[in-house]
């Protein structure tokens, strides 16, 4: 029995190849070449509707890529975590979680004891100050003149040339100069008629002494006075200079203090004129534009001043943060070129490296490389999940082809190449090497200068499976 079968088994596989034989000897009969296998023939109204594209594989360079896993994130460094930095109860809720907010908008606002307080001392130490300023101003004027009354009462002025210096204001000091200066030319002008009764000997020694007595009294009294008025205006002067300093320094602390609690200039300048009402009334902005993304505030909360209120971020720019192996970290740099691509998402992202975390994870045993990307459309999401490819380098590749002549036919890299005769297109299997997502390196199996398609290949794989081809 055992023979039998394997009799039936050559007589069938004899018939098989006599078929084979027959069938190549009618070809040669009609003159119809053999096509090889993967071979595509198009017709000219076929060929045009596939709309292909030929070029001839040639060197190029390819961009050396490492790819890795990464994660969007929030820009840092446009982060802000709004506190109201002083205790008070929330009035009113202007923003919610989501809202698109510009550069002083306010967020909300708060009514504060302390930011009234605050406001008091502010306007107490402004109208002190313009005291003080008026105060050294009227000092100012008084010294200036009584200097000038002393410089003429000093050189012996008369009354004529005392009459020049005016009314100008001295206060209490001319009063007391003129009288005392008064005494001490009528003392001079009774010394010196004294003087002439007694050489022409019509008055006694003892009247011309007495007269002497009263000079030199005069003339004590006007020291003293002068002397007297001389220090005094200088330290009036200096008391009001000094105590306008002081209300300087109040006034700036005060104004200092309001900005700490987040008064703006602008506020300032209108608080004179603010309402009663208003005083207490304390307004939360936002630092700069961007997107409230978080709110931790509700109307008639009270809040202390270290409370999270408002979270605003500015996400016309996100991080990418990429995580990488420590065995690649040695060709990773700053600067370096990264390209991101979102899963089931069209379009890829460019950016830069700006920082390489200098700390290893444990557990995962990869660092963090940062890039910061460009998200004016908003499509770049913190907490998206993206495929990441930094260009380590370049290459000179002795063949390169498009990405998109390359086809994956039973887990082999194939092209198809341009064939002898006109529509003919060969498939024929390459050994792919590295790629930058637009041009591969070919690595054996293409001579620079092959006609290849490469648009479009996909489509004479079609073809090829209507034809009974298996390219799965």
């Amino acid at each position: 029995m055992k023979g039998l079968n394997i009799v039936v088994c050559s007589v069938i596989l004899a018939c098989f190849v006599l078929a084979a034989a027959d069938q190549d000897a009618k070809s040669a009969a009609s003159g119809k070449p053999q096509e090889a296998p993967g071979t595509v023939k198009l017709s000219p109204e076929s060929l045009k509707a596939a709309d292909l594209e030929v070029a001839a594989a040639s060197p190029g360079v390819i961009a050396r890529m490492l790819e890795a896993t990464g994660e969007i994130a929030l820009n840092e460094d446009k982060l802000a975590h709004l506190t109201p930095r002083i205790p008070g109860s929330v009035v009113q809720v202007l923003k919610s979680a989501g809202d698109k907010v510009a550069a002083g908008e306010v967020l909300a606002v708060l009514q504060s004891t302390e930011l009234g307080k605050a406001k008091i001392e502010f306007l107490s130490t402004k109208q002190a100050l313009e005291l003080a300023q008026m105060d050294v101003e009227r000092e100012k004027t008084i010294h200036d003149n009584t200097a000038k009354l002393l410089e003429l009462l000093k050189s012996g002025a008369d009354a004529q040339q005392l009459e020049k210096l005016g009314s100008g204001q001295i206060g209490e000091n001319k009063a007391k100069l003129l009288t005392a200066y008064a005494a001490l030319r009528l003392a001079k002008s009774a010394c010196a008629r004294s003087q002439k009764l007694r050489t022409d000997q019509l008055a006694s020694e003892a009247s011309y002494e007495v007269c002497v007595k009263e000079l030199e009294s005069a003339q004590a009294e006007f020291q003293g006075v002068f002397e007297e008025v001389s220090f005094n205006h200088k330290q009036r002067l200096a008391q009001a200079t000094r105590a306008l300093r002081l209300a300087e320094i109040a006034h700036r602390n005060a104004d200092r203090y309001l900005h700490i609690l987040g008064v703006e200039e602008k506020e300032l300048a209108e608080l004179p004129a603010e309402h009663d009402v208003d005083i207490a009334r304390y307004v939360l902005r936002a630092p700069f534009a961007g997107t409230v993304i978080e709110k931790h505030i509700t109307n008639g909360e009270h809040l202390k001043e270290d409370v999270d209120c408002f979270v605003i971020a500015d996400l016309a720019t996100v991080w990418a943060n990429v995580s990488v192996y420590t065995r690649d970290l040695g060709d990773v740099a700053a600067g370096q070129p990264v390209q991101i691509t979102i899963p089931d998402r069209e379009g890829m992202y460019a950016g830069k490296i700006n920082m390489l975390s200098p700390l290893v994870h444990e557990k995962t045993r990869t660092a963090t490389v940062r890039s910061v990307f460009d998200n004016a459309a908003g499509a770049l999401k913190p907490g998206l999940f993206v495929t990441a490819r930094i260009v380590l380098g370049e290459i000179n590749a002795p063949v390169v082809v498009p990405v998109s002549a390359l086809l994956i036919v039973k887990s082999q890299s194939m092209v198809f190449v341009q064939g002898d005769q006109p529509g003919e297109f060969v498939m024929k299997e390459v050994k792919a090497g590295i790629s930058d997502g637009k041009s591969v390196e070919i690595k054996d199996g293409l001579k620079p200068g092959t006609k290849l398609v490469v648009k479009n290949a996909f489509t004479l794989r079609s073809e090829l499976e209507k034809q009974g081809f298996d390219a799965d």
